[in-house]
């Protein structure tokens, strides 16, 4: 009986020692909360009207948003300051990005145009036109030699730095429909075309047809995953599915819920692990490739038309309907040491010092 004294000590607590246990898990609870991976950084008013895309630059130290008040402009994360500003004769831009070295962006408009810009001067270099169609997206090759127009025209078209990007050197047909969207794989040997019903693969080299991913609607946005292996696509049905590129099959589809929260663009982090969303009820949904599970979701006031990473994948850009743009950054820290600037983990130390002080007292006089 006298060796099982001990033991039965140990669960033997005093009503202080469980009040303190209880403020502990509480403490806790809270800390995990509050050090949430996401929070937001800043919100810049970029564009009078709807922004339509926000991209960060390679280097992550700029973000280029295009909007529906005939500009586009680049913005610096660290203050939000503008830093140059393209504008165009039409009312709306719907698309700007970086080339892959940031020393390019492209801007498609309602103009019926996509126009060619040094970033760091403001020069425009290009003006690519095809009357009367319209230009929905513009994407520079990773090499950044070449740079891929989807075109109302039935086709998305390749042009070449060579010729200045005013002669087109390949065309992708799409057949009787418009090409909504258009993306290179990662290593540039594919590009992705979105049309009706369908998104289409194609070699760059020598424009064959690779693959067609069936949908039952429309098709506004298609993009590879750094690794080529995948393909998420964003159907007008409100729905976001992730295809395996060499199979040609849906793994995954991804929905978010409410009248208004249909998924809008999608993009893949730069590790090809997550999936972010944007959609029309105002969130930002960070998914888990492997299991199609959400990890964040990021409310934002107004509806989202595009949310992107940084090339880091520390950061993520959103461009909404009321024309601001949003930076959100990871909070959690890569030591634990950056949590002390929680008063949460403050608390939580001292309750843990108390916790074991009060054990030790119990041991002692129980």
């Amino acid at each position: 009986m006298s060796d099982s004294t001990p033991k039965r000590r140990w669960l033997r607590f005093s009503l202080r020692t469980l009040v303190i246990f209880v403020l502990l898990c509480g403490s806790g609870m809270g800390l995990w909360f509050h050090s949430a991976p996401w929070h937001l950084e800043k919100t810049i008013h970029a564009h009078d009207h709807s922004a339509m895309t926000a991209y960060f630059s390679p280097d992550g130290k700029r973000i280029i948003t295009a909007g529906h008040d005939n500009a586009a402009r680049i913005w610096s994360v660290a203050d939000g300051t503008m830093l140059a500003e393209f504008h165009s004769a039409s009312q709306s831009n719907v698309f700007a990005t970086f080339s892959r070295d940031g020393r390019l962006a492209a801007v498609a408009g309602y103009d019926k145009s996509v126009r060619v810009f040094e970033t760091g001067s403001g020069t425009q270099l290009v003006e690519i036109k095809r009357e009367p169609n319209l230009l929905n997206c513009a994407q520079f090759s990773p090499d950044g030699k070449t740079l891929l127009v989807a075109c109302s025209a039935q086709s998305a078209f390749l042009y070449d730095e060579a010729s200045g990007f005013r002669t087109p050197c390949a065309a992708f047909p799409t057949g009787r429909y418009d090409a909504t969207h258009c993306a290179f794989s990662g290593d540039g040997r594919w590009v992705v075309v979105s049309t009706d019903r369908a998104a289409i693969v194609w070699q760059t080299s020598d424009s064959i047809l690779s693959a067609t991913l069936p949908h039952p609607d429309v098709v506004n946005w298609a993009v590879f995953s750094p690794d080529q292996r995948y393909i998420v696509t964003v159907c007008r049905d409100g729905s976001a599915r992730l295809w395996q590129f060499d199979r040609q099959i849906v793994i995954r589809t991804f929905r978010e819920q409410g009248q208004w929260s249909g998924i809008i663009t999608a993009e893949f982090s730069p590790d090809g692990a997550r999936i972010l969303t944007a959609s029309g009820c105002g969130d930002c949904t960070i998914w888990d490739v492997m299991t199609g599970g959400r990890l964040a979701v990021l409310r934002q006031d107004a509806g989202v038309q595009h949310v992107s990473f940084s090339s880091d994948g520390s950061r993520l850009a959103a461009a909404s309907r009321d024309g601001k743009l949003s930076v959100w950054s990871r909070r959690r820290p890569e030591y634990w040491w950056g949590l002390a600037w929680l008063p949460e983990f403050w608390l939580t130390v001292v309750l843990a010092g108390a916790f074991a002080w009060s054990v030790w007292r119990d041991r002692r006089t129980l």
